[in-house]
């Protein structure tokens, strides 16, 4: 089956905050970036979340470049249904760590390159990614009727993402407390994992094949 469909999925942008106490945090559902189709079936999505931190402390905040997102997550039809725990069959996968990853080295003083230091109501912005696995509900229902499994379908539907603003992960907390503690002449060093909101998007039941690109 080979269709020329064009991929492209409706934004509906959406704010919203949070607050760790120290920083306040803002989202916004940037981009839906739908991908190609190797089998006419299913095709990778990607969100792009902007996150904007603002300092609220009274002393400076270091703040990782780079955020990361955790590879699970929580979509629903709507944000009610979120609440209500009533969520859509995709839900992210597992996280695995190895068991032994070299961990990244830190100097005496944060680097430019890695982290920037916010100043007292001073804010930070950058974005943050996540995806899943949508299908076509054409081909789906020619391939096995009435059934989905692990694939989004067309529609509208909402997602709530876990913002990491310490991407290093395989990081281990000592290492990190032992980090904090070094670098607190210069600031708080942030290291927290925020829950975004339920942010609002439109899925379209069009997609590109791969090899028609």
């Amino acid at each position: 089956m080979n269709w020329p469909f064009l991929s492209f999925a409706l934004l509906v942008a959406t704010i919203a905050d949070g607050s760790d106490g120290r920083a306040s945090y803002s989202f916004r559902l940037q981009e839906v970036r739908p991908g190609c189709s190797d089998d006419g079936v299913g095709y990778p999505v990607t969100i792009v979340v902007r996150v904007a931190l603002t300092n609220r402390s009274g002393r400076p905040l270091i703040v990782s470049r780079e955020f990361s997102t955790a590879p699970y997550y929580r979509l629903a039809a709507s944000a009610e249904k979120g609440v209500r725990g009533e969520y859509e069959a995709n839900g992210g996968d597992l996280e695995v760590q190895a068991a032994k990853v070299p961990e990244p080295e830190f100097g005496p003083a944060p680097d430019e390159d890695r982290f920037v230091v916010v100043p007292p109501g001073g804010s930070y912005e950058t974005d943050a990614r996540t995806g899943f696995l949508a299908g076509n509900r054409r081909a789906l229902n020619e391939l096995a009727p009435g059934k989905t499994p692990g694939f989004m379908l067309p529609g509208h539907h909402v997602i709530q993402s876990t913002i990491r603003t310490w991407p290093y992960v395989f990081v281990k907390r000592r290492s990190v407390d032992r980090l904090m503690r070094r670098w607190r002449r210069i600031g708080d060093l942030v290291a927290d994992s925020v829950p975004t909101p339920y942010l609002s998007f439109e899925l379209s039941d069009v997609m590109t094949r791969c090899d028609a690109r």
